[in-house]
């Protein structure tokens, strides 16, 4: 009996490829599906996302809407720019 495809084989692919990208990343990881679902691939798109709002983040204090805080041994804290 043959399965019918959930996810377009593009789709099965790109999560073939972060699969391998987080095995590169720890090639000791053994886990279960509900594993691999659970920490593998949230860890992954968590990791990820994380990067990205860095970036963005810093995007918008080069532009001005946003103002970077810090203060030692506290992490840095965004606020809107004030605009004059």
């Amino acid at each position: 009996m043959k399965m019918t495809p959930l996810m377009p084989d593009s789709d099965v692919h790109r999560l073939a490829n972060t699969i391998r990208q987080y095995l590169s990343e720890h090639p000791d990881a053994a886990d279960t599906l509900e594993g691999v679902v659970n920490w593998w691939l949230l860890r992954q798109r968590y990791e990820r996302a994380v990067a990205m709002v860095s970036e963005a983040l810093e995007l918008l204090v080069q532009q001005g809407d946003l103002t970077k805080i810090k203060h030692q041994g506290s992490p840095t804290i965004y606020k809107l720019s004030e605009q004059e």
